[in-house]
């Protein structure tokens, strides 16, 4: 027996064309690769999982489906597109889809609109905790678009999250990429969940690169553990203290340098014109420590190094090593940043607001997926 299309194709490109061999997905061979790319991403990656994470269910028949959270790029044309699933699944077995979402935009339509299959998923614009209060309906497969735990924890914290584990369902997450992955890993442990085995790299994402940065549009796949906190479970507020203190860093490096610089707490290497070379840790914007002296060091235009202060040993013995996850050696440098380096940053000619810069990137990012669409 061939493995599902969505094992056996290495990409998109082996992918559509596969697919569009089923008589109601006979209409994306006719248009814009990007626009059949950008109709088949959710259902893609819900296939994806599903055949790579739950074979044994598959191979049972009909799923209930849940998208939780869902909004636009995951509710396109109503739902429509999710009839691809029997096509990527390589099954015949029915899947039934729900879209839940408290901004659910059920108008949300590409230019294909007018060929989607005949029929819609179930849209229902509503918060989770609230359809959960009102409803009985139970779920094999619950999946959530890019959470983003870190900003977003009324999931985590108003319990309705754990109703859905609790109930048998399995849930899976996406991420843009593995750092993304690895915080929202971070704020879930600090609620009392927990992430079941490895991520699952996705090749059927959506490309919505924006100012240099990668921004892949379903790359990461991961699944929530069978874990839910315990009564009277009291979150670790110091760690979520420290991740968003990550964030306001880093949102401080994007509105007052723009560039990015090397991974904060990653080992460097600088070699000096004359060949000499020194080991240092990179804190933020080209700003780095030097881990045998404690001395702060910052790059300027010319290429040298300049002093910029000092940190105690003990913030030295408290670096996280190159054995431990990025994240944490992220955080770390977070600290030091915050603690001593900000006032080495020149005052900018025009003060952007951190929160206003999100809210452009956001809409960035929405008009990009959009433009795919043919909106």
């Amino acid at each position: 027996m061939d493995p599902p299309p969505v094992l056996r194709c290495k990409g998109w490109d082996e992918l559509v064309p596969l697919v569009s061999g089923h008589p109601e997905l006979r209409p994306l061979a006719g248009i814009e690769p990007a626009l059949a790319r950008a109709l088949l991403a959710a259902p893609a990656a819900l296939a994806l999982w599903i055949a790579a994470r739950m074979p044994g269910r598959l191979a049972r028949g009909a799923m209930r489906l849940l998208v939780i959270g869902a909004e636009t790029v995951d509710a396109v044309d109503e739902g429509r597109w999710y009839a691809a699933l029997p096509a990527l699944t390589g099954t015949g077995g029915e899947f039934t889809v729900t879209l839940l979402g408290a901004e659910l935009d059920a108008s949300f339509a590409s230019a294909a609109a007018p060929l989607a299959p005949a029929r819609a998923a179930r849209c229902v614009r509503v918060s989770l905790a609230r359809f959960i209060e009102t409803g009985t309906d139970a779920f094999d497969l619950a999946v959530m678009f890019h959470p983003g735990l870190g900003k977003h924890r009324g999931w985590l914290e108003d319990g309705s999250l754990a109703r859905v584990i609790g109930s048998g369902c399995e849930l899976v997450a996406s991420a843009y990429e593995e750092d993304e992955f690895e915080m929202d890993r971070w704020v879930l442990e600090c609620h009392g969940y927990g992430v079941a085995g490895d991520s699952l790299v996705n090749p059927y994402c959506l490309d919505l690169d924006h100012e240099r940065t990668a921004v892949r549009w379903g790359r990461v796949l991961w699944g929530f553990a069978p874990l839910v906190p315990e009564p009277g479970f009291v979150p670790d507020h110091g760690r979520l203290a420290d991740l968003d203190m990550l964030t306001r860093m880093t949102m401080h490096s994007v509105t007052e340098v723009g560039a990015p610089g090397p991974d904060p707490g990653a080992a460097v290497e600088l070699r000096a014109q004359t060949g000499a070379r020194l080991s240092l840790i990179h804190i933020f914007d080209h700003r780095f420590v030097d881990p045998a002296t404690g001395g702060l060091l910052r790059l300027d235009s010319r290429g040298a190094l300049e002093p910029c202060g000092r940190i105690a040993g003990g913030e030295l013995a408290r670096y996280p090593g190159e054995a431990a996850p990025p994240l944490a050696r992220a955080i770390w440098a977070a600290r030091i940043k915050a603690a001593s380096l900000l006032a080495t940053y020149p005052a900018p000619a025009t003060r952007i607001d951190p929160a206003e810069k999100a809210r452009d990137m956001y809409a960035t990012l929405r008009a990009r997926a959009e433009k795919l669409f043919g909106r």
